[in-house]
């Protein structure tokens, strides 16, 4: 499926024309994002902090068929289990994007839940006894090697392969976003 995406046609995209940048890698990376961004599939971003991963996010949002339902941003570093009834982030973005920032700081205990929702579109929502239909597209970025973490047991192998569909790999931050 890489390959398959990284070898379509180059959409216009003008939702990326607000990243500055004068990194011959860096327009790389754009033009893989700008032909991902337009199909329906997860997006993985790796890159250090500062290196403008929420500004692709929303320019990934913003191609994509998806750009009139709403993108909706959850920091899994901060993340905890549900205590008390509300709608919750997948429902939240529902029809749209939901935007998993830090993803490799997502406790384990929570990674067979994303599965499912990833792979089913399906969650179970805190004090009901069935699931629930979602359809989001999922955009996730972490400052990690998932493959380290993958290699040491902090992160579910099934996830990332889920996860990295379209993978995206920012170059340093001294050489992109703005930085002349």
């Amino acid at each position: 499926m890489a390959e398959r995406l990284a070898s379509a046609p180059l959409s216009s995209a003008p939702e990326f024309s607000k990243i500055i940048h004068r990194s011959a890698d860096m327009q790389e990376q754009i033009d893989l994002l700008r032909r991902v961004a337009v199909h329906n599939v997860p997006v993985l971003i790796l890159g250090e902090a500062g290196t403008g991963k929420e500004l692709f996010v929303t320019a990934i949002h913003e191609a994509s068929r998806r750009n009139t339902q709403r993108l909706i941003a959850v920091n899994c570093g901060a993340f905890t289990s549900a205590d008390s009834a509300r709608l919750g982030h997948f429902r939240e973005a529902d029809g749209g994007t939901l935007f998993l920032d830090e993803i490799g700081d997502l406790p384990l205990d929570a990674h067979a839940r994303m599965l499912r929702a990833l792979q089913e579109g399906q969650i179970m929502p805190l004090g009901e006894t069935s699931s629930v239909k979602v359809n989001v597209r999922i955009i996730a970025a972490t400052h990690r090697d998932l493959m380290v973490e993958v290699a040491a047991g902090r992160f579910r192998e099934d996830l990332f392969h889920r996860l990295a569909v379209g993978i995206i790999h920012l170059p340093r931050a001294a050489r992109t976003c703005g930085r002349h």
